[in-house]
């Protein structure tokens, strides 16, 4: 029966450099440099308990869709309040555009007022 990865990865430890080193020279020394060396190039450069499976990076792909998948929803809600302060934002500027087009006129026709008052009078 063949073990679990996860369970093997986890009851091994991962071995120094100075060990690398020394299968590295074990085997130059029984086997060559070409052999020796093309061991080496099969080990990882970290411990196997550091290498990602496809189990992991399934579980990475998924978290990052829920991530997404969270974060789509959060802009939406900005989006919306966005759109909100935006209609509040143009209405009060509607307002004041009124009552300012309303004092401008008002105050030119006291304007004119007053000027055809002070040609009546003089």
């Amino acid at each position: 029966m063949t073990p679990d990865r996860n369970t093997e990865r986890e009851d091994t430890m991962a071995i120094s450099e100075e060990q690398r080193y020394r299968i590295y020279e074990a085997f130059r020394e029984s086997h060559g440099d070409e052999v020796a060396n093309g061991l080496m190039e099969l080990l990882p450069p970290v411990g196997w308990a550091d290498v990602a499976t496809k189990h992991d990076l399934v579980a990475l792909k998924q978290d990052l869709a829920a991530l997404e998948e969270r974060m789509a929803l959060r802009f939406e809600r900005t989006d919306a309040r966005i759109e909100r302060a935006e209609a509040r934002f143009e209405a009060v500027v509607e307002k004041q555009t009124v009552r300012f087009v309303k004092w401008t006129a008002t105050i030119a026709a006291l304007s004119l007022a007053v000027a055809s008052a002070v040609r009546l009078i003089g």
